[in-house]
This record gives C-alpha cells, structure tokens and sequence, in this order.
C-alpha cells in the first residue's frame, strides 16, 4: 500500500502513524521552533533550542516521487522510529524543573479538578441533526463555544492500565481529551507578515498568544457528577538568561504568513494520542512522537487560591522565584516570576520518537509517495502479544 498521506486542510486532516507490539503505540508530531517568551530572547535562536523531534525533507522534486497509481507499496522501514535527538538533553530540562516546580500526581488534580460536565439539562446540539442519544455530556459554556480551542485526540485510562486503574488512589472512570489552540489572532491572517495584535491587545488578550495543546482530564465521581480539569502540554528550554523554562509544545511565536494548504496552527494538532502507564504519547504530524509524563506534571498554584505569588523552588543560580496564574499571557520564566497561559498545571515532554526515514513530500503537497516517512494521525494500543498484518 502507498504511505499514508495527510490533507491538512482546515479543519479536517486525514493523519496516520504506525507502531504495533505487546505494549505499542502509534503516534507522530511536526518539528516547532524555540520559544520566544523568555526574558530577552536572542534571535536567531540557537538550534539546540528547537523543539525535538524534527523530521528532515527529502529534496527530491514530488514530481520525481509521485506515485500515480493506486497499490503503491511502501517500503516497510519508512515506518520506522529512531529516539529523538534530545532525549537526553530534554530529560536533563525537566529534571531541572522538577527541582523548581511543585508537581502534581494526577489524583491530585482530578481531586481539584474546577470544572463540571453537564450530563442532566445538556441540550446542544451543534448539528441539529441527529437524535437524541441516551447520553449527552456538554461542557462548560466557555469551552463548548470556544473559537480558540479544537477538540482532538482522545484516550483513557483503559489505556493506561488493563484494570482501569491509576496511581495511588486506584483513579477509574478517566477520560482525557486534547484540543490544540487554532484561533490566533496575533499571527498573520492577511499575508502582510505583520501580526493582527498590536503591543497592547498581546498584553490584554491571551488568545493572541500561541498556546499550543491542552488535554482535559474528565471523571466521573462516584456521586454521578463529572468533573475536568484543563492540563497545558509544555517543552522545558534554557533560556538566554541560561535559567530553565518552559514554553507550549507549538511552532514558531509571532507573525508568520500562513500556507493556504496548511492549517492555521502550524504545530502540534494532537490529533492522536494515548495514555499509557504513566506517559502520555501525542501525535505530531510530520516528525513523530512526543512524550509526556503524568507524573512530572507540575503546579503553579499548589495553595489553589488562583492568585500570583505562590513560592516556587531556585534555578542553578540560587534565584528565589515565584508563580503568577493570573496573567493569560506570558509562559515560562520571566524576571523570576514562571506563567502559564493562566493555567494551574502543565505537563512537559520527557521524550520524543522521530521518523527515521525524511519525509517525501514537502508542505502544501498532498501527493502520494511509494516512499518516505509517514504523516502521523491516529494513535492506538496494541496488548496483543502477537504480531499481525
């Protein structure tokens, strides 16, 4: 069969990865610049501060490569993945951190989760088409109408542990969902390479700021009521002030003229992801696979009370610090004060699965090709202990 080809035109993508085994999982994601929100960035950035992984594009004209006709089989090691070239340096950031940042088990957070689904007097219906199905489940009203964020991947804790079970407290009934941060006003929508915020709405108006992915924690307590918990999906970096930080999983900030082949948001969809043991595995469209970790997630305002000031740890530097998850729009460390988008907790990447294998098609080309790496989509749990297909 042909490789799997992506159609990333707004809002529907068709994304694919493979990984098959016992305990498997499939997933991928696109190559993103460094961030841009630390205390005085220099430009250009230096490459070790891009985000892992990144996939390199074949140079071969598409023309060359274009496989006209259906049956096309694809070369089997196209499909294979190779750790990502940061690993160790990634895991280095966040031990780092982790000597900063309070962290948060996902019991914990379930516990403070501070948002409820609807399931008694849910009548939305986006459609207005379909019947009624026994069930509806609606989110609170500024999610369920929201602009900014896309609802994606989905995944629970029935792949996490064949019991359904996690942690300490034996936490059942987890479902987890991301969405990834499409309406962005502060990149360029006319082609002037001029971004549509100013100074002043940036510092008023967080969804001019790229905030990458989410992913939602949703249970349903014993008591019958389901309540969420928003998580931000996040990247550790050294700064140029040569302190750790952390930015949203996305690409480059600021003005960037939109292709018109592709989306909006040109980072990471999360458009397949799963939950297994205590990792979380997204997808990532031309790159491969990023790695999360349920258990390094860290707390911005462990005393819950929502307002800045909270005490956080020191660098290398001895610099005491502190949170702020009142201000929507900065992330990261700056001035010895860490944001987070306004979110109380953010989860960072532990690791990264790359293609080995340079993609054949370069962005804005939907042909098929008899060879290359796959684009990544969905994302799956194999328990199977026998290998099939």
């Amino acid at each position: 069969m042909s490789s799997p080809m992506s159609r990333r035109t707004f809002p529907n993508r068709i994304r694919r990865a493979w990984l098959t085994a016992a305990t498997a999982v499939t997933l991928a994601l696109t190559g993103l610049s460094a961030p841009v929100h630390a205390e005085e960035t220099p430009a250009p950035l230096p490459e070790s501060w891009r985000q892992d992984p990144q996939t390199a594009a074949d140079s071969t004209p598409v023309g060359t490569l274009a496989w006209t006709n259906p049956g096309g089989k694809a070369d089997p090691s196209d499909f294979t993945l190779q750790a990502g070239a940061m690993n160790g340096t990634t895991a280095d950031r966040v031990a780092r951190l982790d000597a900063v940042l309070p962290k948060s088990g996902v019991s914990k957070l379930l516990a403070d989760a501070n948002r409820t689904v609807n399931t008694t007097s849910c009548s939305r219906d986006p459609f207005g088409t379909a019947p009624d199905p026994a069930l509806k489940a609606c989110l609170e009203n500024d999610d369920s109408t929201s602009r900014e964020w896309i609802p994606q991947a989905m995944t629970g804790v029935s792949d996490a542990a064949a019991d359904e079970k996690y942690g300490v407290a034996n936490d059942t009934n987890i479902q987890l969902y991301a969405s990834y941060d499409n309406w962005d006003p502060g990149r360029d929508s006319n082609g002037n390479d001029v971004g549509d915020c100013n100074p002043d709405e940036l510092e008023a108006n967080d969804a001019c700021n790229q905030k990458g992915v989410r992913v939602s924690f949703v249970q349903r307590r014993a008591d019958g009521t389901v309540k969420y918990r928003h998580v931000l999906l996040g990247w550790a970096y050294e700064n140029n002030s040569h302190h750790i930080s952390f930015d949203g999983v996305h690409s480059a900030e600021g003005s960037t003229k939109p292709d018109p082949n592709v989306d909006m948001q040109n980072g990471l969809h999360a458009g397949g992801m799963v939950w297994y043991g205590h990792y979380l595995y997204v997808a990532d469209t031309r790159n491969g696979i990023r790695v999360f970790d349920m258990e390094s997630i860290m707390d911005l305002d462990p005393n819950g009370d929502g307002k800045a000031g909270d005490v956080m740890g020191a660098d290398t530097d001895g610099v005491k610090t502190t949170s702020n998850v009142q201000d929507k729009t900065k992330i990261g460390r700056q001035n010895n004060v860490w944001y987070s988008f306004g979110y109380r907790y953010v989860m960072p990447q532990v690791a990264a699965w790359k293609f080995k294998a340079d993609q054949a098609n370069p962005v804005g080309s939907f042909k098929c090709v008899s060879t290359g790496a796959p684009k990544a989509s969905y994302v799956s749990l194999d328990r199977n202990k026998t290998r099939t297909g």
